[in-house]
């Protein structure tokens, strides 16, 4: 008998030898398997491989049974109408919110507790909401459908409206509409029908007018600022951004309009764009514009020279986070410009290198991105922070980019050249701190008129004391290190390639942006905190005038109103300026001054908010979807822009 065992042949024989020597083959082959299986080792798994939790309702305290009394229970439909208004409703035979959107229990002091509760409140008003938007989608149909007899109009309204708010809800999420047919069963699990996507993107021209349309109704009769940029996409995108203070004294800040071109615009085209924005599209007098926020660009200052006909209040205003970030170029280092390259480079491209850099220092490599304020700087001030790792890593990982790794090796072997490096990383951090904290201080949306000038003088302060604690220490030890060569000397040499960015920021100040920041000096007359140490009289409100919307009307009524202003900040401590902001909210008996604060509060130290409009436009859109039309652009960005706070 032939017996056949993992491919070997076993012929039986009388004394079973062959089948002893196979068998004994066959156990060591087994133990070298299990040999090499308990060699095997498992890879560290990473942070998100963990388990996800799951929340329980599961009570750990073992539920009481209650007494067995017979009760009469009240139907679903009893409880409804029991508590009319609060939107419940029968559903496969329960009870239903339908304002929460659940299920709860039919028991009387269940529902009691959901009604009352502020989740079914705030629910209430979400939907109600959510009802009167549904019915101005209806009247925007009305509308289009009279204007442009669409093909399809003649579907039920409901449909066409509950197409209209999908549109409009993947727009506003940022989400291509075309995967809107991988969701199709889904979204027409209520019984509504959808259409192909390709249907659905007829929806964008009513979407885009609606927006515009509920736009004009905010910005009716008020006082608006202008801030407005331009980006390179498709040639060139222009954004414009309203600024403005509702009733309730809360700053505003919309996106009306992101218009592409085919090339980039000269001052003629950009002012007649901006013109026909504000004045026809949205019809805003020019008496309500009164400040226009813009970055340095000399097409936008030319523009602005040719609009101040038009708009005669107009103040303008260059960036000044712009500015800050500007005078990062006008330091020269060439030996940690050369570095910082080459290290950027390292990491922009390997994932590898930036795992072994957070598993050697503990922290992720910082990474540079040429439209982000700063994050040079956020490179050179992490390198500075862990520079005696920098050696060790470059000669563990010198395989990840040899040519890199050999050029910032050749530097650090370097005793000259490592020495410079050291001097001009510890000189970046000690000039470029305050330069940081002013520009992202100065980049929010609130109210910041009241705050800027304390921080523009921070940083010509930083300049001006001449104290660089990293140079001096850094300078120290070269110096003790060396022979020939001071501490004094160090630093000195190290100073004179960072004075060309101070004395470029200086100049600025005083010449190109010395009206706004007079401005802003001036407008801290309106925080109660240090005007009450002003010693404010008639005189010192003229310094108001140089704002241009302030008239001789205006300054009559402060002077009127100022005595009462003196008494109601008298031991007034209020540190921020939305404090302050909500202070003024609160003084009925000085019309004039809230009347002039809401107009300055509208002027802003820099062009942030239209920055973010192409941060949101990267984000929405990418490069395979170029073919997007404008009003689709347009809409997309306007509804991620603009949503609610």
């Amino acid at each position: 008998m032939d017996v056949r065992y993992r491919g070997l042949d076993i012929s039986s024989s009388e004394d079973g030898s062959a089948v002893e020597q196979d068998a004994s083959r066959l156990s060591d082959s087994d133990t070298e398997l299990e040999a090499s299986a308990l060699a095997l080792e498992a890879p560290e798994s990473a942070a998100i491989a963990r388990s996800r939790l799951t929340p329980s309702n599961v009570s750990a305290i073992p539920q009481k049974r209650g007494d067995e009394r017979v009760l009469k229970k009240k139907s679903v439909l009893d409880r409804v109408s029991e508590f009319p208004g609060e939107m419940l409703e029968r559903r496969d035979g329960r009870l239903f919110c339908s304002a929460c959107r659940e299920w709860t229990r039919e028991k009387k002091s269940n529902v009691i507790a959901h009604v009352n509760s502020k989740k079914h409140a705030a629910a209430k008003q979400t939907r109600l909401k959510e009802k009167m938007k549904e019915q101005s989608m209806r009247q925007a149909l009305e509308r289009w459908d009279k204007e442009k007899r669409p093909v399809g109009e003649t579907l039920p309204l409901a449909v066409r409206a509950y197409r209209l708010n999908v549109v409009r809800t993947f727009m506003k999420e940022g989400i291509p509409l075309k995967k809107a047919d991988g969701l199709r069963d889904l979204l027409e699990k209520d019984g509504l029908r959808l259409t192909a996507s390709t249907h659905l993107r007829e929806f964008i021209p009513v979407i885009l007018s609606e927006e515009q349309d509920a736009l004009r109704k905010e910005i009716a009769d008020r006082d608006v600022a202008v801030i407005f940029d331009g980006t390179t996409r498709l040639g060139e995108a222009i954004a414009i951004v309203l600024r403005y203070v509702d009733d309730g004294w809360t700053i505003r800040q919309r996106l009306v309009r992101l218009q592409t071109v085919s090339k980039s615009v000269n001052s003629r085209q950009l002012a007649q764009v901006l013109n026909e924005c504000l004045s026809v599209c949205y019809g805003v007098h020019h008496k309500h514009i009164i400040a226009a926020m813009r970055d340095g660009a000399a097409v936008n200052g030319a523009a602005m020279r040719t609009l101040s006909v038009l708009f005669p209040n107009v103040m303008d205003v260059i960036c000044f986070s712009h500015t800050l970030n500007n005078t990062g170029s006008h330091f020269q280092f060439a030996t940690l410009d050369e570095f910082g390259r080459r290290w950027v480079s390292l990491f922009s491209h390997s994932v590898r290198a930036k795992l072994a850099w957070k598993s050697l220092t503990g922290s992720s490599i910082r990474s540079y991105c040429v439209t982000r304020w700063w994050s040079k700087f956020e490179v050179f001030n992490q390198l500075a922070t862990h520079f005696p790792d920098v050696q060790p890593f470059l000669e563990a990982n010198n395989d990840v980019s040899p040519i890199t790794s050999r050029q910032l090796l050749e530097v650090l072997h370097d005793d000259e050249d490592r020495a410079t490096l050291q001097l001009e990383l510890a000189a970046m951090v000690d000039y470029g701190k305050p330069l940081v904290t002013a520009t992202y201080a100065l980049e929010g949306d609130g109210p910041l008129v009241l705050d800027a000038y304390k921080h523009i003088q921070a940083t010509c302060s930083a300049f001006a004391q001449e104290q660089h604690p990293n140079l001096s220490a850094v300078a120290h030890d070269l110096a003790a290190g060396a022979s020939g060569v001071t501490e004094e000397e160090l630093v000195q040499e190290t100073i004179a390639k960072a004075k060309p960015a101070v004395t470029w920021f200086l100049r600025k100040l005083n010449i190109d942006l010395v009206t706004v920041v007079r401005a802003f000096k001036e407008a801290r007359i309106f925080n109660p905190s240090m005007a009450q140490f002003m010693a404010l009289t008639a005189r010192k409100l003229q310094g108001l005038e140089v704002f241009p919307f302030v008239n001789d009307d205006d300054l009559q009524g402060l002077v009127q109103e100022l005595l009462a202003y003196i008494a109601a900040i008298a031991d007034i401590h209020i540190e921020s300026a939305d404090e302050i902001v909500s202070w003024w909210s609160r003084q009925r008996d000085l019309p004039t001054w809230q009347r002039v604060l809401k107009k300055i509060l509208l002027v802003q130290p820099s062009s942030a908010a239209s920055e973010r409009v192409f941060s949101v436009l990267s984000s929405c859109f990418h490069d395979g979807q170029e073919s997007a039309l404008e009003d689709n652009v347009q809409a997309t960005v306007m509804l991620r822009y603009n949503r609610s706070e």
